[in-house]
């Protein structure tokens, strides 16, 4: 009698059941699988629900009903599978590559895109468009160096969309490396004409007034802006005092090429630029910084023909 409330012992497991007496699982049907112009194979839905039934899945569109196949109803006996067809509605995009044939570029859908500033580079075309870090003014002067070594007379076209030594308000300090393009601008052969195509503040403001004068230009929504050399000091005393003296130093050199480049006085610069000044195109033009704003000179005749001898913005 007692041992009728011990638990009884399972029955041992068995490794390999017979068939005999293993239930029978529902066989699992395989999920379809999306692909371009594959059909999706249902068991669930009629011929006439998979024509009238067309709504977006995932980028896909089941066919309308005008366009669903016709087929005969399924036999009670033996359903038969109905096929709804999935299109993928995607424009996959063509990349133009520049060709160059008998002189003239064009557009071919052909070959892999350039490299486009290995393509104007070899137009001796020098783009700074970055904060002038380290390694952005070491790119710059190797590519200064490398046009000069190639060809001493031809000009090097610089374009500027810099905002100098600051970014996002935080300060690099590196009015040293602005300086530094400074001096290949002005001991190197090739003459460097220098153009703002969006903005150039603070250094970047200095090696736009720095090109060759007459050559120094601005598109016409270009911004220039000059301000004193910026720093974050910090650490001791002692170092407080050095990097302070340096700043003095750094400042007067950078008014003294502004008083050069835009004649005018030592005394008007520092004045200018004890905060930071704005200029727009048409202002940095009277105030001595560039030269002239670029525009399209070419006159029109009729639809779209173009005169022939008529200047254009040949100075970029």
């Amino acid at each position: 009698m007692a041992s009728h409330f011990l638990p009884t012992t399972p029955p041992p497991r068995m490794l390999s059941p017979s068939s005999s007496s293993s239930p029978k699982l529902p066989e699992r049907t395989p999920r379809p699988s999306f692909s371009l112009g594959a059909s999706l194979s249902t068991s669930s839905l009629s011929a006439h629900a998979a024509g009238s039934f067309a709504a977006p899945f995932s980028g896909l569109e089941t066919r309308p009903a005008s366009l669903a196949p016709h087929s005969p109803s399924p036999s009670p006996s033996r359903a038969k599978r109905s096929v709804v067809t999935m299109g993928l509605r995607r424009r996959i995009p063509s990349v133009p590559t520049v060709v160059k044939r008998s002189g003239k570029p064009f557009n071919k859908f052909e070959h892999s895109p350039p490299d486009l500033d290995s393509y104007y580079f070899q137009y001796r075309i020098v783009f700074l468009t970055a904060p002038l870090l380290p390694t952005t003014i070491e790119m710059i002067m190797q590519e200064l160096l490398f046009l000069a070594y190639e060809d001493l007379e031809q000009p090097i076209h610089m374009y500027i969309n810099s905002t100098g030594t600051v970014e996002e308000d935080y300060c690099f300090g590196r009015e040293h490396e602005a300086f530094a393009i400074l001096d290949h601008m002005r001991c190197l052969g090739p003459p460097v004409f220098t153009l703002c195509v969006g903005h150039a503040w603070g250094e970047a403001a200095l090696i736009l007034a720095s090109g060759v004068k007459g050559h120094r230009t601005a598109l016409p929504s270009s911004t220039i802006m000059i301000r004193e050399p910026m720093d974050e000091i910090g650490g001791q005393a002692s170092n407080v005092e050095g990097y302070r003296k340096e700043l003095q130093l750094i400042k007067q050199a950078m008014v003294e090429v502004f008083a050069e480049r835009t004649g005018k006085t030592k005394e008007q610069i520092e004045t200018d630029i004890r905060r930071p000044k704005y200029f727009s195109a048409s202002e940095a033009v009277e105030y001595g910084l560039i030269d002239k704003v670029l525009s399209n000179a070419r006159v029109e005749i009729g639809k779209g023909a173009v005169a022939k001898g008529t200047p254009s913005t040949s100075g970029i």
